[in-house]
């Protein structure tokens, strides 16, 4: 069975819970599946933040992909409260992403079982 590939965003504020995010998603997808991409659009990740969200896969498992998104579209928006920039990156999904046929979005802090 082929999983799907899987796109999330993320800021400094959800680095942590983006790892464990995928964590829980490396160890719900079966050894006899193939190896799903992921792409994680961001604007301002450092490389240290990277690194901690690449190193919570298993590779064999999940590619991470980094996509760092151009903001200019969406800076209008209004941002309030937990309402970040990275909330609004799911928007340039299409424009980012159009060479992928099919996606399944999963916000950062989402944990995946079985």
């Amino acid at each position: 069975m082929c999983t799907p590939d899987i796109v999330t965003s993320v800021d400094q504020n959800y680095v942590t819970p983006a790892a464990a995010m995928l964590r829980s998603l490396s160890a719900s997808i079966a050894s006899s599946d193939s190896a799903s991409d992921v792409y994680v659009l961001e604007s301002d990740l450092s490389d240290a933040d990277k690194e901690v969200i690449a190193s919570a896969v298993q590779p064999s498992r999940l590619q991470v992909r980094f996509i760092t998104v151009n903001t200019d579209r969406i800076r209008h928006l209004k941002l309030s409260g937990p309402v970040s920039m990275a909330t609004y990156y799911r928007l340039l999904i299409e424009r980012e992403l159009s060479h992928v046929n099919r996606l399944i979005y999963l916000d950062a802090d989402t944990i995946v079982l079985g």
